[in-house]
């Protein structure tokens, strides 16, 4: 015996070949895969098949049986589940009794006519099983794989007792006996014409039938017999009737209906977790787009440019994330590959981290370099080349050293939506990642320059800026680079409150007072009292880039010498 096909009555409910089943409900659901017609094999009966069954001096709880109703249709019926009232044959299960049933003689006969059978193609369930196991997601257990057509009539045939000749028992008995020869000869393959025996004359029939055109009817016993034999008897043109009610139907276990389901809720959490991922990845990107420090810092700039390009393309890649075709790919044991590739979980956590560590740097840039919001930065090449405005005659550099390395994760979104185009290499700041010991030198350094940059805002000769130099150059975090243009290299120099180097000593800085290029001007009215200062500047050097430096501070003072104070005491 194959337990993995059971026949079941249809209970004549509309239900077709490839709907799906749900053995502790006895529901029938629809499916959502479409069987197409040659898939479909369909078995025409030219002699009609009939069973019948008499049913009488019983009790009424073996009327399911008759119907071929099992015990758990039976109880799902009882329980609700199935809604009886619904069913063709409610009427002869629920008998409510009448005062004049004693008096009478009651026989039931139940006809069942198969007239055609479909049944799925077994090429076609195989080929299908995955999509049936991801289709019924744990809500069904079976697959409906042939149902067989044809109509199912009740026949409750009546007559009165005459208890001056007989019980209540025996004219039943007697009913049946003469019934059931005279449907063997006009029934059948050898049926013939022939009028009703004169014992069922005062028999009144009630009809109850499956077909939906049929209501229910009480006639005599001759009508009644001339219906059913209309039935039986009924010519289809080699057209499939649709009159035809489903009658039993062979349903078929649906393997891994437990796996499945669990499968299916793990996909459903891992799948929100891509969708809750993904906001909180769109969230920080516009957040981060909108640092008030980002442009001021351009290798970040660039990279979070590109992100952002890239975010639009990959969202349509990640969110095409299929619970259905993975669920499938899954069940044929690909799970570990194809749950990290589908939509890809672990690239969102990277995208996540890479955002993170983004906005960290970009917070440790701006917490060095504050005080100053309006310094632009640059390549150092870039600051050395650039053409010299009118007015401008030196820049005066703040170093700092970057790296670019590959960026694995742009180069891993690249793939996932298909663009080969190169990519922009990732920032990385040395000076982040020395510690915040080293880290406070260099922002100090940086507040030194940022001063100096303050007080000579008015000279119009001076362009203050931020060098980036690669990690391999001599020139040392927070170093302060003179350029005269036309790209006339200087000695590093820079105010007191600033380092040449976060290297050199307070000592070297106050020896040095030929690298003093640019005090702050007094705007303030002099005390009539107070002694008034001059400003003293070293002899001159035989450097020649300190000569320049001289000549450009003694122009400065035939200007405008009076605005000079000598607060450092030069």
């Amino acid at each position: 015996m194959d337990c993995s096909r059971i026949s079941v009555s249809a209970l004549g409910r509309d239900v077709l070949v490839g709907d799906l089943y749900n053995y502790y409900t006895d529901n029938i659901l629809k499916s959502s895969i479409l069987v197409p017609g040659e898939c479909i094999r369909i078995e025409h009966k030219l002699i009609p098949e009939t069973e019948r069954y008499f049913f009488f001096n019983q009790p009424d709880k073996f009327k399911p049986s008759l119907l071929g109703i099992n015990s758990h249709l039976k109880e799902s019926i009882e329980q609700g589940s199935v809604d009886l009232n619904l069913l063709w044959f409610a009427d002869f299960l629920r008998v409510i009794p009448s005062e004049g049933d004693e008096n009478e003689a009651l026989v039931t006969v139940f006809f069942r006519v198969i007239r055609r059978t479909e049944t799925l193609d077994q090429h076609f369930f195989h080929s299908k099983i995955f999509d049936y196991q991801l289709d019924c997601g744990g809500w069904a257990t079976h697959l409906v794989e042939q149902v067989v057509y044809g109509a199912e009539l009740i026949c409750s045939m009546r007559r009165p007792v005459d208890w001056r000749r007989e019980t209540k028992d025996s004219a039943e008995e007697n009913i049946y006996l003469v019934a059931k020869a005279y449907f063997d000869r006009i029934i059948g393959p050898k049926a013939i014409d022939t009028e009703p025996p004169i014992e069922l004359e005062k028999v009144s029939c009630r009809i109850l039938s499956s077909l939906e055109d049929v209501q229910p009817t009480e006639s005599s016993f001759r009508m009644s017999c001339e219906f059913l034999k209309d039935v039986i008897n009924f010519k289809e043109d080699n057209q499939p009737a649709k009159l035809w009610r489903p009658i039993y139907i062979v349903r078929r276990q649906i393997p891994k209906q437990i796996e499945t389901r669990i499968l299916l809720d793990r996909l459903t959490d891992k799948r929100l977790k891509i969708e809750r991922k993904w906001h909180w990845i769109m969230k920080e990107t516009h957040r981060l787009a909108k640092h008030p420090f980002l442009n001021r810092v351009p290798p970040f700039e660039r990279a979070i440019r590109q992100f952002i390009e890239l975010l639009e393309p990959a969202e349509s890649e990640i969110m095409q994330y299929d619970i259905n075709v993975i669920a499938k790919k899954c069940i044929q044991d690909q799970v570990s590959k194809d749950i990290k590739t589908m939509a890809d979980c672990l690239l969102l956590s990277d995208m996540v981290d890479w955002l993170i560590q983004r906005r960290s740097e970009i917070d440790a840039i701006c917490l060095m370099l504050k005080g100053n919001h309006q310094m632009g930065m640059f390549d150092m090449p870039e600051i050395e080349s650039r053409p010299s405005s009118s007015g401008e005659k030196r820049a005066r550099v703040f170093v700092l050293k970057v790296d670019y390395i590959s960026d694995p994760l742009m180069e891993r979104i690249q793939n996932l939506i298909g663009n080969l185009e190169p990519v922009h290499k990732l920032p990385v700041f040395p000076v982040i990642s020395s510690g915040k010991e080293r880290l406070g030198i260099i922002s100090r350094a940086f507040h030194g320059f940022s001063e100096e940059a303050r007080w000579c805002s008015n000279e119009q000769y001076s362009y203050y800026q931020i060098g980036l130099v690669p990690v391999s150059s001599p020139l040392e975090d927070g170093t302060i680079k003179t350029i005269v243009y036309p790209a006339i290299e200087m000695t590093p120099s820079c105010l007191p409150a600033a380092q040449s180097s976060p290297k050199e000593s307070e000592k070297d800085l106050h020896e040095d007072h030929h690298q003093l290029l640019c005090l702050p001007i007094n705007n303030h009215q002099q005390h009539p009292n107070s002694p008034k200062k001059t400003l003293t500047v070293s002899n001159q050097s035989d450097n020649p880039y300190e000569k320049v430096a001289y000549f450009l501070l003694k122009s400065i003072m035939m200007i405008s010498p009076e605005n000079f104070d000598d607060e450092n005491n030069v």
